[in-house]
């Protein structure tokens, strides 16, 4: 997939939901969404932690 140009942290972006998503490692996915807090803003992906998605933002409550 490759970095997402949007993405704040591309260094980790390895380590986001859409790649995780994309090389279908539900494990990591599974464990990274719990207790989700945060959502990307540009894939719509729901995060333990901001350091997980590209795009975080709070989710609404």
């Amino acid at each position: 997939m490759g970095v997402n140009p949007s993405c704040t942290c591309p260094e980790k972006h390895s380590g986001h939901m859409c790649e995780l998503l994309e090389n279908n490692d539900v494990k990591a996915l599974e464990h990274l969404m719990r207790n989700p807090t945060v959502h990307c803003a540009d894939c719509g992906a729901k995060a333990d932690s901001a350091e997980h998605v590209c795009l975080p933002e709070p989710l609404d409550e």
